[in-house]
């Protein structure tokens, strides 16, 4: 400011103080008399530009099936003048889930949606950059369709450029191809900015990058059903059956399995048989039952359920029961239990015997069918998967003493078994079987046996048949030689 002061000639100790917009010039006369004159500053004309807006967008598309989820991170430059609230553009059929800022900038539920538009705002007035994160979905229905990918992105004279990214990844089993591209053009996915790529928890099928936001983007969705799995197996059942003179045969079993989704461990016992104890890893566990009336059955049942990764674990069921020995002749038929809910591929069996039984056969059935499996030689088993090999020897056991098992003890339900142990093998044959499984096959062998009264006459007759046939047995064993 200039302060005109000619009429104050000879003035002298000239001072200029400035105080609330107003200037106070003050000096002395000639007479040393103090006189004042005050001036108002004029105030400056302030031109006001109205806001500008530049937009930056991250966003992440995930399908379902079903079900569109997307989520778009806004960074905002802000220009000239500060801004108090955004209007976005959404898409029909979008459903707004949450709007927030990681500035605090936005409350909760501060927004608003009236048709196809989106206000937010903002509790103070914003300046410089803010972030804002927008999570939306969308319904379809779950067959083959072409889907258009939402493009929600702020509108209004103060929003000047709109770029950015869009990824897609796939939480479904449908098939995603990119049929339509307008404003938008397809990337490399490794071009993706890090902060996106790092969102997707799902595989990123396409991606995407825009300089414009009236871009358009339509996908083909092919679903495809899930094709049924094994989702859990026995690799390996290895089974030791031992049988008394007096005709108690107690047997273990022990299976490797691997199990992805099963509840439970289901198996039949075989006929007249009771549980004695299971566990899992050396772990007692309880033993439950399911009554069968319309297959007259008992399914017992092993909660397996918190075993359900790729680790295989150990599950041992130990059971017994009472087989009749005739005085004259024997014929049993000895089973092993039946896994009911998941296959067994290998088995691996011992059958201790006393030494009165002998081997008759070993046969795999099916139940219902009548599918009993030829022999084969063991040196052909790794050769023919599928079918059993088979190998019965009989070898001198020891440390037998036999006995009854204590077949009446106390049962008390819904208490854990304690461990039981394998009776001696003391005076007993020894079969060994071992072969692989195509599914829940029931396997049986067969022993049979005569006493002496039976056994000598037996002997006899067939002597004096081979006696009195000698000949005609000769000429024939003479023949196959020759051939």
């Amino acid at each position: 400011s200039v302060i005109n002061v000619d009429q104050a000639p000879g003035a002298t100790d000239l001072s200029v103080n400035k105080a609330n917009g107003r200037v106070e010039v003050k000096w002395k006369t000639a007479s040393g008399k103090i006189r004042p004159i005050a001036h108002k500053k004029k105030k400056e004309k302030v031109i006001t530009r109205p806001p500008k807006v530049i937009v930056n967008s991250n966003t992440l598309v995930s399908i379902d099936e079903g079900l569109l989820q997307g989520f778009s991170g806004y960074s905002l430059k802000v220009y000239h003048n500060a801004i108090e609230k955004l209007t976005f553009r959404i898409p029909e059929n979008i459903e707004i889930l949450d709007v927030s800022s990681p500035q605090n900038i936005v409350n909760k539920g501060s927004h608003r949606v009236d048709g196809n538009t989106l206000t937010v705002y903002l509790n103070s007035r914003v300046r410089d950059g803010v972030n804002l994160n927008i999570a939306y979905e969308k319904t379809f229905e779950n067959k083959k369709t072409e889907l258009d990918i939402p493009d929600i992105f702020p509108i209004g004279e103060e929003i000047g450029k709109v770029s950015g990214y869009v990824a897609v990844q796939s939480s479904g089993n449908s098939e995603i191809k990119t049929i339509k591209t307008n404003n938008i053009s397809r990337i490399d996915i490794s071009d993706l900015p890090k902060s996106l790529s790092s969102l997707a928890e799902y595989p990123i099928v396409s991606a995407y990058s825009f300089l414009k936001s009236d871009f358009s983007l339509s996908l083909a969705l092919t679903p495809h059903k899930d094709a049924p799995v094994q989702v859990a197996m026995a690799d390996k059942m290895r089974a030791d059956s031992r049988l008394a003179h007096n005709g108690i045969m107690t047997s273990k079993v022990d299976y490797t399995v691997r199990n992805m989704s099963e509840q439970f461990f289901r198996f039949n016992l075989p006929e007249n048989a009771e549980i004695l104890s299971a566990a899992i890893n050396g772990i007692p566990q309880q033993v439950e039952k399911q009554e069968d009336k319309e297959a007259k059955d008992t399914v017992y049942l092993i909660n397996i359920k918190k075993y359900q990764d790729t680790n295989p674990f150990n599950l041992t069921v130990m059971y017994r029961q009472k087989l009749r020995l005739n005085k004259l002749l024997t014929l049993i038929d000895l089973e092993l239990p039946r896994v009911v809910n998941m296959p067994v591929l290998t088995i691996s069996w011992s059958v201790y015997a006393p030494k009165g039984l002998s081997y008759w056969k070993f046969t795999e059935l099916n139940k219902g069918d009548n599918n009993y499996l030829r022999y084969i030689p063991q040196n052909y088993l790794n050769k023919r998967e599928g079918i059993f090999g088979e190998r019965a020897r009989t070898q001198a056991a020891r440390n037998y003493e036999g006995g009854e098992q204590g077949l009446e003890a106390g049962k008390v339900r819904g208490v854990l078994p304690p461990e039981f142990t394998m009776p001696p093998v003391k005076g007993l044959k020894k079969y060994s079987f071992s072969g692989y499984l195509t599914g829940s096959e029931t396997v049986n062998v067969s022993l049979f046996g005569f006493t002496v009264l039976v056994y000598y006459p037996v002997l006899f007759l067939a002597g004096y048949f081979a006696w009195k046939k000698r000949a005609y047995l000769a000429d024939k064993f003479k023949k196959i030689v020759q051939r």
